[in-house]
């Protein structure tokens, strides 16, 4: 396979530049800080203001929720007879997060309640038969999903069956027909009222402890006691939150931005112990929680041993936090050797295998895959080629892998479409997991390809989105201020990204680290001139001194904090010389 880089498309956001910059009057903001509102949906006075200044005010109701009633009668029920309770979670960071939530709610409560999260090669992804068998023969008669469930229609079954009730709690797509359990709380239940849907499972599990607070409080206000619990609880929220990728707007940008400073704040042995490991002291972004906390505790779960992680955000002990947190920063660097192989190898099989000019989809397939990283993989081989991408270990006759899409590509739909061919699937718009039969790999390769015949050559070709051009003069100190006020940043509410269109390369250029892979000049425009770095760009230097023409930038601001001058500079993304 030949494959020469492929130029990214600039799409530059249009708006209607009066209303922008009268919203931006109202507001006492910069016209640019007006585009960028205006474009990303916020057009009015009142849902610019509840998107700049996020409040726990805003929350809806957890009553809204559809089971959450239900939910609330039956646990209150084996509360008052003094049942045991099992919270089943998943092996992910929003599993153990919202499992760690709901556990440290019923110890508050003094409920007879133990935790399990199922190992990923062994049991899989959501609610084991067998698991649940030994469930009930130890005595468990309730047992509360987080994070999974929405697929268990034979799992709720055999509940039944063994006189063991269900409450499932998730976030994922669901079918029409729900798994026969007492109570489904799902905002994406076909049936739900309730305003946002796009809630983490901690935010759903988070809700539910929310309404449980209100039940034993006896009223819709709760006591100090429930309320200091909650407020804690939203550390946790933002953890899973984040890890999930889920979209940062709505009700997940207001249970972040209060639930950074909780966890920052966290009284939780564990929480301190990672961000100590991690090298976090006084503060914490949620660049911070998806780069240096979610994956130290994915890492548990990845190498099957989920348990561990989980543990560290339910322990007590500060000692014990310390030696799983150490633990974990060694799993982590285990998970990194593991994906960097794996990487290699399916980098391989794809120049053998798939024509990039050709093929729509990657589907790869090889043996001694670890199952816990394959997601990881797929996510970077998807980024580089830009095709959804899925990746499987071949275990004899079956195989199980991860798929990790683009956006114009719904991989759940697509899977969906060729469920026929597949033992096993799930996940939602960019991400997925499956089992299939080895000997029907081809045949799903087919199918997938022939699911993407409508994505077209624009589709398949990467693109940043622009969220508004500015000139050089424009990115002062107080704009780079206010973008930040856009924060924290994660899907759907990513940094600014801004052009400055026929600007001039100002002095020479230099470049950085250790290898001279990164480029630092200035650029001028007018008047004005800034200093620019680009990461990883180090190789346009040549090209740079020799130019003599004037280049296109697309950048993000910041403050120059490590030479200390406090002037912004822009992080360039993408060059184009002219």
């Amino acid at each position: 396979m030949n494959r020469e880089s492929t130029a990214t498309a600039w799409r530059l956001a249009q708006c209607d530049m009066a209303a922008a910059v009268g919203l931006a009057s109202e507001l006492s903001l910069s016209p640019v800080m007006g585009k960028l509102l205006w474009n990303r949906g916020y057009r009015t006075r009142e849902d610019a203001l509840r998107f700049l200044r996020p409040s726990l005010d805003h929350l809806e109701d957890p009553d809204l929720l559809e089971g959450c009633h239900e939910a609330v009668q039956r646990i209150s029920q084996a509360i008052a007879a003094d049942e045991k309770i099992a919270i089943y979670g998943d092996y992910d960071v929003d599993g153990m997060s919202a499992t760690a939530l709901l556990y440290h709610f019923f110890k508050l409560i003094n409920a007879r309640v133990e935790h399990f999260l199922p190992r990923r090669i062994e049991e899989g992804y959501g609610l084991n038969a067998e698991v649940l068998r030994r469930l009930r023969l130890d005595g468990v008669s309730l047992v509360i999903t987080v994070d999974c469930g929405m697929s268990a229609t034979d799992e709720a079954a055999l509940s039944r069956e063994l006189g063991l009730d269900i409450i499932i709690t998730d976030h994922h797509e669901c079918e029409t027909s729900l798994p026969d359990a007492v109570a489904v709380i799902n905002p994406k239940r076909h049936d739900s009222r309730y305003p946002f849907r796009d809630l983490a499972g901690v935010g759903v599990a988070f809700k539910l402890a929310w309404a449980l607070s209100r039940h034993f409080s006896g009223r819709r206000r709760v006591t100090s006691e429930f309320r200091e619990f909650l407020l804690n609880a939203i550390g946790l929220v933002a953890l899973g939150t984040i890890s999930d990728v889920v979209p940062l707007t709505g009700e997940n940008r207001v249970l972040v931005c209060n639930g950074l400073d909780a966890l920052v704040n966290s009284r939780l042995p564990g929480v301190r112990a990672l961000m100590t490991v991690a090298g976090i002291t006084d503060s914490l972004t949620a660049r911070d929680i998806a780069f240096r906390l979610a994956p130290r505790l994915n890492a548990a779960g990845r190498l099957n041993e989920p348990a561990a992680a989980l543990e560290l955000l339910v322990t007590d002990s500060s000692s014990r936090a310390a030696e799983i947190a150490d633990d974990l920063e060694a799993k982590n660097r285990r998970r990194q050797a593991i994906e960097r192989k794996i990487l290699s190898a399916a980098r391989k099989n794809l120049l053998k295998e798939v024509d990039i000019e050709r093929d729509r989809v990657i589907v790869l397939a090889g043996e001694d895959w670890h199952l816990g990283v394959l997601g990881i993989v797929a996510s970077r081989i998807a980024e580089e080629f830009y095709r959804p991408t899925l990746l499987l270990n071949l275990e004899g006759q079956t195989a199980r892998g991860s798929a990790r899409s683009i956006p114009p590509f719904h991989i759940f739909d697509a899977l969906k479409s060729c469920e026929d061919l597949l033992l096993e699937f799930g996940g939602h718009a960019q991400a997925a997991g499956i089992t299939v039969e080895s000997a029907m790999i081809d045949e799903l390769r087919k199918a997938l390809e022939a699911a993407a015949g409508t994505l077209s050559g624009q589709d398949l070709t990467p693109s940043l989105a622009v969220d508004a051009e500015v000139s050089i003069r424009e990115v002062t100190p107080a704009l780079v201020g206010q973008l930040e006020s856009l924060e924290p940043f994660g899907e759907q509410n990513p940094p600014p990204l801004l052009m400055a269109r026929s600007v001039n390369i100002a002095g020479r250029s230099r470049r950085l680290g250790a290898d001279g892979q990164h480029l630092s000049f200035y650029v001028r425009d007018g008047g004005a001139s800034l200093r620019a770095i680009a990461f990883n760009h180090g190789s346009l230097q040549s090209r740079l001194e020799t130019h003599s023409g004037q280049v296109s930038i697309l950048f993000q601001s910041q403050v120059d904090t490590w030479r200390g001058t406090g002037e912004p500079e822009l992080v360039v993304r993408d060059i184009r010389l002219e």
